[in-house]
């Protein structure tokens, strides 16, 4: 039987209140997400370019499975779920300056693509 209990407590943070906990916890999953997929690998099965958009789709394949795994935590995990796309989108933000690609208004102006991944990360939230 899956015994995973995903809101860990974190130590050494007694003087948070429970909501910045879990906001921390999720932007500690979500770099966790970040940092430990294979992406290259991705990449590789299933034939993807080595684009932004690539890495965002597989990164919010992952962040949805473990965003579906929250929910069972009931109202701390709608937090914990709320965070770690919290923090999804600000990392797509510093990406996005990395990138030269120009400004964070760049990410205001309507692209399709990301407009439906927002959406689904929107649909899932409720």
């Amino acid at each position: 039987m899956f015994k995973f209990k995903i809101i860990k407590p974190i130590k050494q943070t007694a003087y948070l209140r429970q909501s910045q906990k879990i906001k921390a916890r999720g932007y500690i999953l979500y770099e966790e997400i970040a940092d430990k997929i294979d992406y290259l690998e991705f990449f590789k099965e299933f034939e993807l370019l080595d684009t932004f958009y690539s890495w965002f789709t597989v990164t919010e394949l992952h962040i949805w499975m473990l965003s579906l795994r929250a929910m069972a935590e009931g109202e701390n995990g709608k937090d914990l779920r709320n965070a770690i796309v919290e923090a999804l989108w600000t990392d797509v933000a510093q990406r996005v300056k990395r990138l030269g690609s120009g400004s964070p208004s760049m990410l205001r102006k309507p692209n399709s693509r990301i407009i439906r991944a927002n959406a689904s990360c929107i649909h899932i939230l409720r």
